[in-house]
């Protein structure tokens, strides 16, 4: 039950009084918590302050501005020296100033920059350091002292990559037993040391009627089979599609020269949409440049450059593309001229000269055809880069006429790779390029700069050929010319 209290009304007044007075105290007391007393206020303030400046001075401090002789502050570049391998010592200006990987500020300006490191071939270029950019070296250095192994001992013939460059394919006439003479592969995967380099795997055996070496050899684009053209007497000939992946004995052998306009115009449609969808990163003025006024046109193996080979007079307009804050400060040559050689780089908006040494003479570029939605037939250049794939077929063949397959296999081959067309080729990393002659072989880096020659011992010019992972260039020499044995492959260790 409840019990009620009963209070008289002195009583009640009573506590009425006492409760007012507790609410004026409380009152009173919000009111002196509210008010700071100044030196409190003053110190709130001037924190804030010290916050607010010490976060603009870090700000700064990070976009590369520093305190002179003077007492001035002016702002500064960043220049990240780094290099693979790391370690080295790093020189400006001939000065040794720090060792990579690290990064320094400096004033904006130009400097020589240098590299070095024991046992490698010293880096150096001139970097020109811009106010609150960051300049990188990005120094691959290679070996001085590059080792050699061999990779074939019985003569290597007929050589031929693969596509994807982690195989090649080659002729052996010359083995102990004339079972081994035939049609060999050589896998190159990019995590096997060399030491650990498994023996080309034959694919087929030579025959009676049968001489790999004195075949037309054209890969599939997907690197998984290679087809064997063999021509013969009274303008005849026999075709073979071998797979990669076991030996095809002779009795195994099957002529599919029926089928051959077939099998190549898939291969055919399969590199055309390929080339489609690359053509389709270029800057439209450059996909017309590229199809219409240059040739050997490869890109590189991350397909961030692409190096062609101009054969007209053509100029191209700067900023095509958004660049990013700090690009390459290297000089670049926008205007072109027939029989040279440049690179482009699609994300920095930037073409640099490379030199002017073609195998051949120049060749109008085959236009790359594709099919639009009604069927129609339209070039690369006039078609809208973010119009889907289409259908694609281009003029490798005349798919009528068989017996021009030996043409029709030199498009495929120079298609693949520029070693049949130029001096120049792709390195691995995608920023350095192989440029091979009869005095030896360099690297350069893909602005033109930084030109080193890493072998100048006997070399067949006609292949150079690089390992995948960059670690090692394959060339093809004999180093006892007075002895009647074939030329063979060997590996040098540049890395």
């Amino acid at each position: 039950m409840l019990k009620y209290t009963q209070l008289s009304f002195s009583d009640y007044l009573t506590m009425s009084d006492s409760h007012h007075s507790v609410r004026l105290t409380l009152k009173s007391t919000n009111v002196r918590h509210m008010k700071l007393p100044p030196k409190r206020l003053i110190t709130a303030i001037i924190s804030l302050c010290v916050i607010i400046g010490g976060t603009y001075v870090a700000i700064q401090f990070g976009k590369g501005y520093r305190p002179t002789k003077d007492g001035m502050i002016k702002g500064t570049g960043l220049l990240a020296a780094n290099s693979f391998p790391t370690g080295a010592e790093v020189y400006i200006n001939d000065k040794l100033t720090t060792a990579t990987d690290d990064t320094l500020n400096l004033t904006p300006g130009s400097y020589q920059v240098a590299i070095k490191k024991d046992g490698y071939l010293p880096w150096q270029k001139a970097l020109l350091i811009q106010e609150e950019l960051v300049s990188q070296t990005n120094a691959t250095l290679f070996k001085a002292a590059p080792g050699l192994s061999p990779l074939t001992l019985a003569g290597a013939l007929n050589i031929t990559p693969s596509p994807d460059g982690q195989k090649i394919a080659f002729a052996v006439t010359v083995a102990s037993s004339a079972a081994k003479n035939g049609l060999y592969i050589l896998d190159m995967t990019s995590s096997t040391p060399l030491s650990q380099i498994k023996e080309p795997r034959q694919i087929a055996r030579n025959t009676e009627a049968i001489d790999f070496s004195q075949n037309i050899l054209v890969w599939s684009p997907d690197s998984t089979q290679l087809l064997a053209y063999a021509p013969e007497a009274n303008d005849q000939f026999s075709a073979y599609l071998l797979p990669i992946a076991n030996l095809t004995e002779p009795a195994n052998l099957r002529d599919i020269s029926v089928q051959l306009p077939v099998i190549l115009a898939g291969w055919e449609e399969e590199i055309a949409i390929r080339e489609t969808k690359q053509f389709a990163k270029l800057p439209l003025e450059l996909q017309v440049i590229a199809t219409q006024s240059a040739t050997n046109v490869y890109f590189s193996p991350n397909d961030e450059r692409v190096m062609y080979t101009s054969t007209g007079s053509a100029t191209i307009r700067p900023n095509l593309i958004q660049t990013p804050p700090a690009t390459n400060t290297q000089p670049e040559e926008r205007q072109l001229s027939p029989g040279t050689i440049y690179v482009y780089d699609l994300i920095e908006d930037k073409n640099f000269l490379i030199g002017s040494t073609p195998k051949d003479e120049l060749k109008p570029q085959k236009q790359l055809i594709i099919l639009d939605s009604n069927q129609q037939l339209i070039t690369i250049a006039d078609r809208n880069p973010i119009t889907p794939t289409p259908t694609a077929i281009s003029d490798f063949m005349s798919l009528q006429d068989p017996n021009s397959f030996p043409q029709t296999a030199t498009n495929f081959n120079t298609h693949y790779s520029s070693i049949y067309t130029s001096t120049f080729q792709w390195y691995p990393n995608s920023t350095h390029l192989i440029h091979h002659q009869d005095a030896g072989i360099e690297i350069l880096e893909y602005d033109g700069q930084n030109l080193i020659t890493v072998y100048s011992g006997p070399i067949n010019d006609d292949f150079v050929y690089p390992w995948p992972d960059g670690k090692s260039l394959i060339i093809l020499t004999n180093f006892n010319p007075s002895s009647a044995l074939p030329e063979n492959l060997y590996a040098i260790a540049i890395r």
